[in-house]
């Protein structure tokens, strides 16, 4: 089969499970499987296809229309233009967290050798753009899964930063033995109510519960993060953590209680999205224009 005809044939077996992102799912998994780019497939429409290659790609767009993400079925995702392994067991990287990796990456600007934790770490997407784009910092990752830890040293090898490294350990009582004082304290924790949890997409179900769940009312990871980590910023020092759309007030209330200075951005598409907290901290938005308004609360 030519390639163009096999982008054509592809797209539409994926489109009940993708519906609009057929087509770039489609180009997603031969690009994979030719080991190029998307945007390099058009250019040879009359490409041979061999029939191992057409097999392997049914096999994955068999998994696809079960339910499988796309990401873990390639599985490595790009992350601000960095790429991360991830899998089952993995939060899939998004495009609205590089927004919060850019608000930290701004406020961390006129430090040197700035020390940062990154709290829920996840595949380390977060604290290892933070080190790869920040040489001289030392950043902390806290999890407390086996598997993400294994997908967090797989991406520090990946991504060649070694400024990073992993604690894994659970939020909660990690604590008293993290070493301190940081200049930046960074989530993106699970925040989805219990409840909610059973409404989600099919394919956000695959990922790891425990990287969702954010307890009865969604916001159980804040106010221990407020309550234990707060302490551990240095004077200077910011706290920055992704939110809900419906959180930002909530959130904002809670960091209150620990800080004098607390704002809420939007992202791209005008949501609640961000908490910024500290007691000195750059205000405006980034440089980069990563976000729209913000709210001082």
């Amino acid at each position: 089969m030519k390639l163009n005809e096999l982008r054509k044939s592809l797209t539409e077996q994926l489109r009940p499970a993708s519906a609009d992102d057929a087509a770039f799912e489609a180009d997603c998994l031969i690009a994979d499987a030719l080991g190029c780019r998307n945007a390099q497939l058009p250019l040879t429409p009359e490409r041979e296809i061999d029939e191992m290659t057409e097999q392997a790609l049914d096999k994955k767009a068999e998994r696809r229309l079960a339910g499988e993400p796309l990401q873990y079925i390639l599985g490595e995702w790009e992350f601000y233009g960095l790429p991360f392994f991830v899998g089952k067991g993995v939060l899939i990287p998004r495009p609205e967290t590089e927004q919060l990796v850019d608000l930290v990456l701004e406020n961390l600007k006129d430090m040197k050798n700035p020390v940062v934790l990154d709290l829920c770490a996840g595949s380390g997407c977060i604290g290892i753009t933070i080190g790869k784009k920040r040489p001289d910092a030392t950043v902390s990752m806290l999890e407390v899964s086996d598997d993400a830890v294994s997908y967090q040293k797989r991406n520090i090898k990946r991504n060649l930063v070694n400024n990073a490294h992993v604690i894994q350990s659970d939020l909660f009582t990690a604590f008293p033995f993290v070493s301190s004082p940081f200049d930046a304290i960074v989530s993106n924790p699970p925040y989805i109510r219990t409840a909610e949890l059973a409404a989600l997409p099919r394919e956000v179900k695959q990922e790891p519960a425990m990287a969702l769940d954010g307890g009865e009312d969604g916001l159980k990871f804040y106010r221990a993060i407020a309550a234990d980590y707060a302490p551990l910023l240095a004077e200077d020092g910011f706290l920055a953590v992704e939110i809900g759309e419906e959180q930002g007030n909530a959130v904002a209330e809670i960091f209150r209680r620990s800080f004098s200075q607390v704002e809420v951005f939007k992202d791209y598409s005008g949501l609640d999205r961000m908490v910024l907290a500290g007691k000195h901290f750059k205000k405006g938005t980034c440089s980069s224009g990563c976000m729209g308004e913000k709210d001082v609360i």
